[in-house]
């Protein structure tokens, strides 16, 4: 059986097909997985809490899918593969995104992204990025996101391949040259290098 966070983050996510988060109850959520509202405050603060939950989990699976495949295109398979997560979420995040403070949702994006991008620049130069790329980097996600941001609101009618494509010319070429050369690493190290970077940065949040 799946452990009980995972299975609160189901129970959301069938219910948001269906109705507004702001409509949805705590209970709701607790029937819905099978489980009593104590339990769910054993894991969760509130249904927002638990909505942000699911957003890291779904970056990070994303992130350990692109290492699985290919720990030399980190920026792109990860982006592609989390793209594609919220498009086959697409009820859940065209929900949440209008219920939960939009600043919050950027930031979890922002933050996370920067945290793996700032280890594959330097993994790549073999150096930690200097003052200038760190700005650099911060300015083309805070830009990037903002894209994504629209893009969902719009409904996700543009295709994952062209967002790509498109957040991988508007990438400035300090940037470029670390993110998208990638470093010959396993995936196992790049996993275990890339999970102790993100635990670090309190990104990847453990269960309660």
């Amino acid at each position: 059986m799946k452990q009980v966070p995972y299975r609160l983050a189901e129970a959301l996510e069938s219910l948001c097909i269906r109705k507004s988060l702001e409509h949805i109850t705590v209970s709701q959520i607790a029937a819905s997985a099978g489980v009593t509202r104590q339990v769910f405050y054993r894991y969760f603060d509130d249904k927002f809490e638990l909505a942000s939950w699911i957003h890291h989990v779904h970056l990070y699976q994303s992130l350990k899918l692109a290492l699985e495949e290919d720990s030399k295109q980190v920026w792109y398979l990860t982006t592609r593969n989390w793209l594609f997560r919220l498009t086959e979420n697409k009820a859940f995040y065209m929900n949440a995104f209008q219920s939960v403070s939009q600043k919050e949702f950027q930031r979890i994006i922002r933050d996370f992204f920067y945290t793996a991008y700032k280890w594959q620049m330097e993994q790549s130069m073999r150096r930690e990025i200097n003052e200038e790329e760190a700005f650099s980097l911060r300015t083309y996600l805070y830009g990037g996101m903002e894209s994504i941001y629209q893009w969902i609101a719009s409904g996700m009618s543009m295709p994952v391949a062209r967002l790509v494509d498109l957040l991988r010319c508007a990438m400035p070429e300090i940037i470029r040259n670390g993110v998208l050369t990638g470093e010959n690493v396993t995936y196992q190290e790049a996993l275990n290098q890339l999970e102790t970077y993100l635990l670090e940065e309190g990104l990847l949040l453990a269960i309660k």
